[in-house]
């Protein structure tokens, strides 16, 4: 029946999104080609299935596979792969789901190499690869697995979240020491995800947003020395409770604020207060700042002096949106944000008055 399906599709040069779930197929050793299709989302596919299934669509560039069996399913799916030669890939996701028992998140060194191997070897327009909850047996095969990465010019990001990592384990102390292009994102088991140095378009934004938001372990998020794009209508992060935010470009804030709106305490250093300042504002704006404990907006001491200064305009629309909308801020900190008259100074501080809960204003 498998065949007789795909002897039925392989004239629609229309085809071109393939999803799959819950399901089994069979495939003969050489089965028919559907060469038009470029995209593959599989859930909930019996193992047997992978290979067959991966080697009948030359033609793919997207794949988004959720497993069942870590072990199992990634030496099909690295089988599968390779016999489709895996030139034209350039974006691969494979997730493990959060209901999964544990050992069978669990993937030995050779399945890890194997799939690393796959990735040099064969993929030459690989840009993004996203690993999901798959947890090897000891960190350094996460670390093998990313220098094997890192040989692939054309990848420009590797997402590894929940993977078994910690901020100050063997990654983290690789991806702090790689000069390399390779930008390394990991969501580590502590609920911190650091992003560094990363310059994404709306697309690649809207992507790993949409990997991340299914993580209600994600807590911390830092983002430094990185341009994000976003939509009007950006996907949220509701977990996020804590945004620690440095060296990013200004259009990232007003999107980057507004898709996180369980936000409790902030962190930002800005490179331009006249400039920087109505962004953030407007981005807690919109998330209505209900929940915002801790505000810290931070001019670094290297910043000139007419980019630590801003105007009345600023310091008032910074004030009404605390007098207006934040129900439960304690603590709030500006540093080496100069006004052009200490009068607007005293204005902010009356207007910071009327917040019940405020107990500190540096």
């Amino acid at each position: 029946m498998t065949e007789r399906m795909w002897s039925c599709l392989r004239s629609f040069n229309l085809l071109n999104h393939l999803t799959i779930s819950d399901s089994s197929l069979s495939f003969p050793s050489s089965p028919f080609e559907l060469p038009f299709v470029t995209k593959l989302s599989a859930e909930r596919v019996t193992s047997q299935s992978y290979e067959g299934l991966l080697s009948s669509l030359p033609g793919l560039r997207h794949i988004d596979i959720t497993i069942d069996d870590a072990e199992r399913d990634i030496p099909q799916i690295t089988a599968g792969l390779r016999r489709t030669g895996g030139q034209q890939f350039t974006h691969i996701t494979i997730t493990a789901p959060s209901l999964l028992p544990s050992e069978k998140r669990s993937v030995s060194r050779e399945t890890m190499r194997g799939l690393g191997l796959l990735i040099r070897e064969q993929t030459k327009n690989l840009q993004w690869l996203c690993l999901s909850r798959v947890k090897c047996t000891d960190e350094e095969d996460l670390v093998e697995f990313v220098e094997t990465c890192r040989h692939v010019e054309t990848m420009n990001h590797l997402m590894l979240l929940e993977c078994g990592t910690n901020a100050n384990g063997r990654l983290g102390l690789n991806i702090t020491c790689s000069v390399k292009p390779l930008r390394v994102i990991p969501l580590h088991d502590d609920g911190k995800l650091s992003v560094e140095k990363c310059h994404l378009s709306s697309e690649m934004t809207e992507r790993m947003w949409s990997c991340l938001r299914s993580f209600n372990s994600l807590n911390h998020l830092t983002i430094s020395d990185s341009s994000l794009s976003f939509p009007s209508s950006p996907l949220e992060l509701p977990f996020v409770t804590k945004l620690s935010a440095e060296r990013v470009t200004l259009k990232s804030y007003e999107g980057l604020l507004s898709s996180l709106p369980g936000l409790r305490h902030i962190n930002i250093t800005i490179d331009d207060a006249e400039r920087d300042i109505p962004q953030i504002t407007a981005g807690l704006r919109r998330t209505g700042g209900q929940q915002l404990t801790h505000i810290i907006i931070t001019a670094p001491s290297t910043l000139p002096s007419e980019n630590n200064r801003v105007s009345r305009e600023t310091m008032r629309g910074l004030g009404l949106l605390i007098r207006e909308q934040t129900k439960n801020l304690k603590w709030l900190c500006l540093s080496r944000v100069k006004c052009t008259d200490e009068e607007d100074l005293v204005e902010f501080v009356e207007t910071c008055r009327h917040v019940e809960t405020m107990n500190y204003l540096m």
